[in-house]
């Protein structure tokens, strides 16, 4: 366990294997998550997740929850995600997760702390605290933040293009002409209330737009993050 350098061990210092460094949920290192460098001088971490005071379930009961820290929670983030881009990616190879998921890196909100372990900057990324940074799971996965809903319409007005119609006249009234009235305009609603502008499979109780690979019949299977179908 960290904080000094070079506290990586097996199995996360190995190669063709995503090691996993623990931040939390300010984004910084947290103190227990190993460094790098791996004992031939490669950068490890690949990438860190949240792995401080996450709530999970506990194993005194069906239904108990515990707050608990370690990376041991944190490579729990990576896998769940690399499980979701998976279920997108039909086939997706060892070296298609990893560059998926240390190219979409979130590093602006990472602090540098001056260890420079390996020699290598804690300014630069990858570094041997962090890795590439922290996984970005929406952008690893090629999904995105559903846009915010669409404004109300202004009420619309009759144009020159849209002549109003003469009332019919009879033998015993001159002829009149209607009244031009401002007919307000009722939005169409979305095929679901609930979708936030998505058009794909989304989860209500994440607020997450699946990308668009993903079926309705895998959409059907995402139960726990309330997740319905907003296609056509």
């Amino acid at each position: 366990a960290g904080p000094k350098c070079a506290t990586v061990a097996s199995p996360g210092d190995y190669k063709n294997v995503i090691g996993v460094g623990a931040v939390g949920a300010d984004d910084k290192l947290a103190s227990f998550s190993s460094r790098g460098p791996a004992p031939d001088g490669r950068v490890k971490p690949d990438v860190s997740a949240p792995g401080y005071k996450v709530r999970s379930s506990w194993n005194t009961g069906n239904s108990a929850y515990n707050i608990i820290s370690g990376t041991s929670m944190a490579t729990p983030h990576v896998t769940g995600a690399v499980a979701l881009y998976l279920s997108g990616n039909k086939g997706a190879t060892y070296d298609d997760v990893y560059k998926a998921f240390t190219s979409t890196v979130d590093t602006k909100t990472l602090t540098p702390d001056g260890a420079n372990c390996g020699g290598v900057s804690d300014a630069t990324y990858p570094n041997n605290n962090y890795g590439f940074g922290r996984i970005n799971i929406a952008r690893a996965t090629g999904g995105s933040t559903p846009p915010s809903p669409p404004t109300t319409p202004t009420p619309a007005t009759p144009t020159p293009s849209t002549p109003v119609p003469p009332v019919t006249p009879t033998p015993s009234t001159p002829v009149t002409t209607a009244p031009v009235t401002t007919v307000p305009v009722t939005p169409v609603p979305s095929p679901s209330g609930s979708c936030n502008g998505c058009t794909s499979c989304y989860s209500t109780l994440l607020n997450y737009c699946f990308p668009p690979a993903f079926s309705q019949a895998q959409c059907a299977t995402f139960t726990d993050i309330k997740a319905i179908w907003c296609g056509k």
